[in-house]
């Protein structure tokens, strides 16, 4: 009797354990972030594509620091850095946002592209424009509190810009001409966030600023000609402007050269008159000397897709520049 009463009572139990509502809830919060997923997106959230826009900012506070021989922790180092990357960011997001919305109707001719959440029809334009102005809001926000009025003022000209580079596309064979000085112009920002927290108050040194500028400018041009490269037939069909489809194959690489050897020369010139050590100049700026023969070789102009390898290869570039000049920042 007792094997069957037993089983019996497991047979009443088990229906009636408590009810899996958590679960619902689980899953129904689920559901929400996952309806989130294209704004994330837009974003460009789910990328390392804001990194580029934050190492300048990044550059530009640590050539100040090293200009004015200022004393400075390392927490409050960190500090500069995350308040800065977290700006750029925000900002780098905005405009993501508001390039895809421009470039709505343009980006499903391009098999990189047409995925996206505005030509794939995973999100309205509507939509994409209010989180657009949300953005803006937050990145003007976040740089006022975080890096004072000054970097505000100093930011106008980067929302400018970047407003202008979506549409530049549809007008000019060349927008990364527009897209450089956008993304180079957090130089200023990082520098001005410097002075700002010290109280220094003179004006930019545009001796030192400006070579740092146009050499990240140049860069720019560089990688995102490398990246337009992918889309290179279907800029063509959809007769949105590139650099890589008006310069033709041809002449892409020794173009390609011709710039970095000038972004090269001129991070050089900034960084000595701001003061930079030899080591970093050996191990930062010679390291990046020498990744130029290695990208041209793995740069195939008979496969688009070899210029998305090598944006990526920037990047990462890119970080290992930052980091030497930060390590350089602390250890002058």
């Amino acid at each position: 009797m007792t094997p069957s009463r037993i089983g019996a009572h497991v047979d009443i139990l088990l229906p009636s354990t408590k009810p899996t509502y958590p679960i619902i809830k689980m899953t129904f919060v689920y559901d929400k972030l996952l309806s989130l997923q294209p704004l994330w997106q837009l974003s460009r959230f789910d990328t390392y594509e804001s990194w580029l826009a934050c190492y300048p900012a990044v550059w530009g506070l640590s050539l100040a620091i090293n200009h004015y021989q200022l004393e400075i922790s390392q927490g409050n180092l960190l500090l500069l850095v995350i308040y800065n990357w977290c700006c750029m960011t925000i900002i780098h997001a905005a405009f993501c946002t508001w390039n895809d919305i421009v470039d709505a109707n343009i980006d499903r001719f391009a098999i990189r592209t047409a995925s996206r959440p505005l030509p794939s029809g995973r999100y309205s334009v509507f939509t994409a424009r209010l989180w657009f102005i949300a953005q803006v809001f937050l990145a003007s926000s976040a740089v006022h509190v975080l890096l004072g009025i000054d970097s505000l003022y100093m930011v106008l000209p980067c929302f400018g810009l970047a407003f202008v580079y979506p549409l530049s596309k549809q007008y000019i064979q060349w927008p990364q001409f527009v897209l450089a000085p956008t993304v180079g112009w957090p130089i200023f920002i990082g520098w001005i966030s410097v002075q700002t927290r010290v109280g220094i108050p003179e004006r930019l040194d545009l001796s030192v600023c400006v070579p740092a500028f146009l050499s990240y400018a140049t860069w720019t041009i560089y990688y995102d000609t490398c990246y337009g490269f992918q889309d290179i037939a279907g800029d063509k069909e959809s007769g949105v402007g590139s650099l890589a489809q008006y310069l033709g194959i041809p002449f892409i690489k020794p173009f390609l050269l011709g710039v970095n050897v000038t972004s090269l020369l001129l991070l050089g010139l900034g960084c000595e008159r701001s003061g930079c050590s030899m080591l970093f100049k050996y191990l930062g700026i010679g390291f990046w000397a020498l990744s130029v023969p290695y990208q041209f070789y793995h740069l195939d102009l008979q496969k688009p897709s070899s210029g998305g390898r090598i944006f990526l290869f920037n990047i990462r570039l890119g970080l290992y520049i930052t980091i030497a000049i930060l390590v350089d920042t602390l250890h002058r």
